[in-house]
């Protein structure tokens, strides 16, 4: 019986831990509204907008995701990561990165986005892990987002979705910033009751200790 009992709080805690990754590639749309997010903003690489306006224009405390999709039809998002308003807000120097939900985020007048390691590279978009010689043995250019800024303020062409790069004229690959307000950033996959049924196994096999002892 205890033996079942650990089996169980350790297939628990497998699937809590995998429940949180801050860098989501091929994310359902239909999913990411499901879990309460909503488009604050949409436009292709081609594009621009006012990056900082449009961050203040959003209630204090929302949690923000950044997006890319190869166009506006796809039915996922190329990269989704989500992280709260203030971090997208925090100006970062170049080459520089600040850690918030399990993702390294930054923003200057070079370029803004994320990327799973603390090593990026801007010439002036990051293009470290991305083929041109900078950390590409991290190997992890695919889970790398990066889109000019023309100024502190606005966010102009291009300029990756992972692996896909030198988009800064691209009219079909669509950008997002989404906001959802009192919610976890990260898209969390298990479900609530599976970590309560974590902690009510773990419980259960404490006092099974005990009363074994």
């Amino acid at each position: 019986m205890k033996s079942m009992k650990n089996s169980i709080l350790v297939a628990a805690l497998l699937s809590c831990s995998f429940a949180n990754a801050a860098i989501m590639s091929d994310y359902n749309k239909t999913a990411a509204s499901s879990a309460g997010w909503s488009i604050a903003y949409q436009g292709s690489y081609g594009g621009s907008f006012d990056y900082a306006a449009l961050l203040n224009s959003l209630a204090p405390g929302s949690q923000v995701a950044l997006a890319s999709s190869s166009s506006a039809n796809a039915l996922t998002f190329d990269l989704f990561a989500g992280t709260s308003r203030t971090t997208l807000q925090t100006m970062t120097a170049y080459n520089t990165t600040i850690f918030a939900d399990d993702a390294y985020w930054y923003w200057n007048t070079g370029s803004v986005g994320f990327s799973p390691s603390a090593l990026i590279h801007q010439t002036s978009a990051d293009v470290g892990g991305a083929g041109w010689g900078y950390y590409d043995n991290l190997g992890d250019g695919d889970l790398r987002l990066s889109w000019h800024t023309g100024s502190a303020s606005n966010v102009v062409g291009g300029w990756r979705s992972g692996l896909n790069t030198s988009l800064n004229g691209d009219q079909e690959w669509q950008r997002y910033v989404l906001v959802r307000d009192g919610q976890p950033s990260v898209p969390v996959s298990a479900p609530l009751t599976l970590i309560a049924f974590g902690m009510l196994a773990l419980g259960l096999t404490r006092r099974q200790t005990k009363t074994n002892s």
